[in-house]
């Protein structure tokens, strides 16, 4: 079954599992890519730039409030998006 199904639907002893679960998978793909990226001297293109900027405002944001960040992030993942196109 894919990952991503499975940390979306469950298949965990409970909640936080699950989440530590994503937040490991993250944690690990983000710095696969960035070892790619600079292996392939890729670290200059606008996607990846794209790619770092939306992990620093995941990073930096304030998780107790909603607010102009939730907006921030929101262009950072769209800009990632449009560029896979």
């Amino acid at each position: 079954m894919d990952i991503i199904k499975k940390l979306r639907f469950g298949y965990f002893p409970n909640e936080k599992n699950r989440v530590w679960t994503m937040c490991q998978c993250a944690l690990k793909l983000a710095l696969l890519a960035s070892e790619e990226a600079e292996k392939s001297g890729l670290t200059d293109e606008q996607f990846y730039i794209n790619f770092e900027d939306a992990l620093n405002l995941i990073s930096v944001k304030d998780h107790s409030i909603n607010s102009e960040q939730t907006k921030d992030f929101e262009k950072a993942i769209n800009s990632f998006i449009a560029d896979s196109k």
